[in-house]
Parts: C-alpha cells; structure tokens; sequence
C-alpha cells in the first residue's frame, strides 16, 4: 500500500474509533466528506499501484510505469500554496528524457521531482532542472574521491 493510501486508511480508523469511543456520530459525516473529497486522489492507488514517487518539499507525485501520474500526496493547500498547485496539475512524467540521461539507473522508486521533466494538465512541459543534475553530480564526485582520500588516510 503506498503513502497516501496508507495516510487515508490511519484517518478512517483514527474517525472511527473516535465516534466508538464517544458515540459522536457527526465525524461519521466528516469521515463521508474526507472520502468524497479525496476520492479522484484515492480511487487511482487502489486500481494503479504507483512504481515512480517523485519527492518535493510539497509534496509527493505518484506516477505509473508509463508516467501517467496515479495521484499526489500535498503538504499544504493547493488553492493558496502554488508550489503544491504546480505539483498537483502534473499530468504526465517524462520518462523518454529520464532514461536517456540515467541509462544505468531504474526507474522504479523515489527519485527528486527536480530530476524529472514532466507535462501539465494544460499541455506545458516543465524541463528537468539541468544545473540541479550537474551540482548532484559533482557533489557525488567530490564524495567519492574524499571517501577514497580520507579510506587511504592522506587527510
């Protein structure tokens, strides 16, 4: 079960053991709303289970093996946090460019939203963040060799 299922599932048994425990039966209707509110958001992990979970400081982006996004989990409002308004109106992952540039690597599992281009709903494509790649990967280099440097104990 993936994150925002699991996130739904721990609400509806945290609500219903609250209206056991106090017989208040009006989150009963409150548990009714969060369903029917967030059903677009839920139905596709039950049916889609996502392969590819691109991580943001807003939020998580679920997506399919074909890219098609299944749902997102959002740490804030998208009507008033335009950084989880963005994540939300992604439609499509690109995952032709993500493979060409990271021909070793699965595709399958987390990985950065910045790693990734991606299509919105309104047809615009977002590029990946070209210069975030570079400063991972001469961050990466830089690792490696003082790993090897301090393993050879020249520092």
């Amino acid at each position: 079960m993936n994150k925002q299922a699991e996130a739904t599932k721990r609400k509806a048994v945290q609500l219903t053991k609250y209206v056991e425990e106090t017989g208040r039966c009006t989150l009963v209707s409150e548990l009714v709303d969060f369903v029917v509110n967030n059903y677009d958001k839920m139905v596709p992990h039950f049916v889609h289970d996502p392969v590819i979970t691109l991580l943001s400081s807003s939020g998580y982006v679920y997506a399919d093996r074909n890219g098609h996004v299944v749902g997102t989990e959002l740490f804030g409002n998208p009507q008033t946090d335009k950084d989880c308004y963005h994540l939300d109106q992604i439609k499509d992952l690109d995952l032709e460019e993500w493979s060409y540039s990271h021909p070793d690597e699965e595709i399958e599992g987390e990985h950065d939203i910045l790693d990734f281009g991606y299509w919105l709903k309104d047809g615009t494509y977002e590029r990946p963040c070209y210069h975030w790649r570079v400063d991972l990967e001469e961050k990466t280099m830089s690792d490696i060799v003082g790993d090897f440097i301090s393993a050879r104990g020249v520092l």
